[in-house]
Order: C-alpha cells, then structure tokens, then sequence
C-alpha cells in the first residue's frame, strides 16, 4: 500500500516572520537580543487566524483546538498543527557544561515553520560552554559557531512546534462552548487573561475577580505552558508538549530520502523507522464507503479513534492518518473493530492531544467508567 500524495513529503512554506536586519558579531560569548518574534501570516489550519481579519495590524490570533476523537470510552481533543515530513529533521542546540544542560538557557534553533528544512521534531545537539558562561548569554546557533563551543549530535529528539505565543487558544467544549485557555511564556512574565474585561465596572482594580493579568502562580495542570527558544538573537515559543505529565513525548525517526510505502497490516510500518510503530500515532477516521459516495470521501461526522493516547505505549502526536470505509459507523466502536487490510493512508500530521474529556461515570456510584483517567 503507497501512502497518498500527502505522504511524499514536499515541504511547503506554513508561516511567515519578520525579522530584524542582522548586526554586526562582537566575538564575545554574548549575543544582544533583539525581541521577539513576530508572526504576520498563518495557514488555514488551526494554527491560527486573525481575532479581526479586517485589521490588517492585528497582532492576536485565536488557536481553535478543533479536533474531537475517541480514545477508549473518553473523548480527546487535539491540535492540527501541519504535515510532518519524515526526510526533515533539523538540530537544536542544548547548552550544556560537563554534559548537564545549563540551567535556565534556552534553546537555540536556527530554521522556522516558513522554512522547507523546519519540523516540528528536532534532533538534539549538546553544546559545551566553559565554566564563565552564564545561562542565555548566546542566543544564536552563530554565536556558538563564533565562540568555537564544541558540539555533540545526539539521538535524542525534541518536539517544539513553534507557535504564536500570543494567540487566543480556544477550545470547543461540547457542554459549555468556546472556552479560552490560558498560556504562559515559560519566561516568568505575566500574560494577557483573556478573560478580562476592560469595560467592567472596576476592571482592573484589586477587588476585580478576574484580573487582566496572570502570573505563573495561578496556572494550573490544565493551562498551556509554551517553552521558549532562540532564533537569531530573537525569543520564539514551541509547544512543549501536552497534559503536563507527558511533555517530553518525542518522535524517534532518522532521516530518509524515499518515498516510504506502510503496510499496516504487518504493524505499524516495521520496513521504514521513520514511521517506527512505537513513534507513530494512529488516527481512524470514519468514511462512508466509496462505492455508494461515486468515489468522493464523505465523512460520517463522527470522531475517529485513536490508537493512543498520552502515557501509552504508541503514542506520539506525529499521527498516521488513515480512512476507515464502513457502511454504518455505530459498528466501528474500537479500534479492534477496524479490518487494517481495508483502510487508506491520507496523511502523516502533528496532532498532540490537548485535553481529555473523561467518559461520565456509571450510574450509581461505581466509580469512574473504563479508561477514564485517574490522574
């Protein structure tokens, strides 16, 4: 079976950036900042769109968390944050003195989401710096290459999609509708509440219950909490990761240059490790048979399933996704439901789970319903 054309990895330009003119090198062991990233151009994919399309300086973004599937008897929702191309792999740079990273410094990357080489999984590079050095003081894969710092290319991998720190992340709660989750920097600074209310009587004031904004202290498990980065002397946000107790899930690929071809049937694509069974995630996706739709793929309107969730063996955000063809989807109730001799390959995407919404617990009092998270 040949993953669709979806899977040929033809990289495509996913964001733009303005970025200053670059300065003239000091060959000192520092690098002067020069702000933030600024992102002015998103794809139409939940990565964001502009909170006033009509407002060209907008500089906000609502992050809609659109995705809905099924994982056991929960639901979860998740990210679409792109194609993932296995052949890519760029490095990042790790400060690093006697092989421990260096508290408090940041990692330094040097490619962004409008770049062709750019991935949301980087293969690590440890950096060694002398005794004298002091956590962000080189913010540019130049300043290392300046200072001669020695480097190291590991195995290990990181994920960091990068993102727009400030955008609007919005969920869509299936009680209560849209939702505004809260995002910190992950640099200590308070961010914007998106809950306040700046025409509410006493906005603003210490007895105002919803303050304009908020401070490390009051996130909690459930909040998003961004990881910064340097790029060319530059601060920019990644995603870390989902559900604060799994924020190191990685994707553990080597590149390649070929087209690969998966026969789910014999695993999880055991021929090529950049589709590795225990790095790739699956999502099913429910269609109605071909032959009744004259060809065309019609969804049920119903969430897939998931082969994994965080914590479970399998899991990873980098997702196959795969169409399953059934007459009637009431029938397609687990994944042990699925004929994986029947099903097409559409894509490889970047879906981290964001929230699981546990199923409601049984009648009476027997305790929570099965799968349902105890953390």
């Amino acid at each position: 079976m040949r993953v669709r054309s979806s899977l040929t990895w033809i990289s495509t330009a996913v964001a733009g950036v303005l970025l200053p003119a670059a300065c003239t090198d000091d060959g000192s062991l520092n690098d002067d900042a020069y702000g933030r990233l600024v992102y002015d151009v998103f794809p139409d994919t939940a990565r964001g769109a502009p909170t006033d399309p009509s407002n060209p300086d907008d500089p906000y973004r609502e992050f809609r968390l659109t995705g809905l599937a099924r994982l056991g008897v929960d639901t979860v929702e998740y990210a679409d944050l792109g194609d993932v191309y296995p052949e890519v792999l760029p490095e990042v740079y790790v400060m690093t003195r006697g092989g421990r990273p260096i508290d408090g410094q940041y990692p330094i990357v040097d490619t962004l989401p409008d770049k062709a080489e750019y991935s949301p999984f980087w293969r690590v590079v440890e950096v060694e710096v002398p005794s004298a050095y002091v956590a962000n003081a080189t913010k540019s894969k130049g300043g290392i290459e300046r200072n001669g710092f020695r480097t190291r290319v590991t195995d290990r991998l990181l994920y960091c999609p990068v993102v727009n720190p400030d955008a609007y992340w919005i969920t869509p709660d299936p009680d209560f509708g849209d939702l505004y989750w809260n995002v910190f920097y992950g640099t200590g600074e308070p961010v914007p509440n998106p809950y306040f209310d700046s025409s509410a009587p006493d906005a603003g004031s210490p007895e105002e219950a919803v303050p304009p904004v908020l401070t490390d202290d009051t996130a909690t498990e459930a909040d998003i909490r961004l990881t910064p980065f340097w790029h060319k002397r530059l601060l920019g946000f990644c995603l870390p990761g989902v559900l604060d107790a799994h924020r190191a899930a990685t994707y553990g690929i080597e590149a390649v240059q070929d087209d690969p071809e998966c026969d789910p049937t014999a695993g999880a694509c055991p021929t090529h490790p950049e589709l590795a069974g225990a790095h790739v995630n699956m999502l099913f996706e429910l269609y109605q048979p071909l032959e009744t739709t004259g060809g065309e793929y019609v969804p049920w309107g119903v969430p897939g399933l998931l082969a994994a969730g965080p914590g479970e063996e399998g899991y990873s955000s980098a997702t196959l996704i795969a169409a399953v063809f059934t007459e009637d989807p009431t029938l397609v109730g687990t994944t042990d439901d699925i004929d994986l001799e029947t099903i097409e390959l559409l894509a490889l995407k970047d879906l981290p789970i964001t929230r699981i919404i546990p199923a409601p617990a049984p009648e009476g009092g027997e305790g929570p319903a099965d799968g349902e998270p105890t953390e």
